[in-house]
């Protein structure tokens, strides 16, 4: 993202979120559930693989940058055994772009 926060993913459940992380345009991401956590995790102005695999058994995520395991084991906001939508948006007062290419939600049993 340049000069901005972007939300992505956001995964929910109805309007109830589950999974949310921000990445901001100074390489930092931010774990949205409290206590807010930040890890400085990606490589600013440039594509960056980022991947969120959920597991709905243990109420935990782990999140990966380009292939690498950068953060395991993260509980959820709220508890739910489903998702029904994905979506990613750009901080409400920021002003700037972001790029989002091949999405993917699969379940896996």
């Amino acid at each position: 993202a340049k000069n901005a926060a972007v939300y992505a993913p956001y995964v929910r459940r109805g309007a109830t979120e589950i999974v949310s992380a921000s990445f901001h345009n100074n390489g930092y991401v931010a774990i949205n559930r409290p206590p807010v956590e930040y890890y400085n995790l990606y490589r600013v102005n440039e594509w960056n693989h980022i991947r969120i695999i959920m597991d709905t058994s243990s109420q935990t995520f782990d999140l990966l940058v380009d292939g690498v395991l950068k953060k395991s084991g993260i509980e959820f906001r709220a508890g739910t055994d489903y998702i029904d939508n994905v979506c990613a948006g750009m901080y409400r007062y920021d002003k700037g772009e972001f790029y989002v290419d091949n999405i993917l939600v699969k379940s896996v049993s």
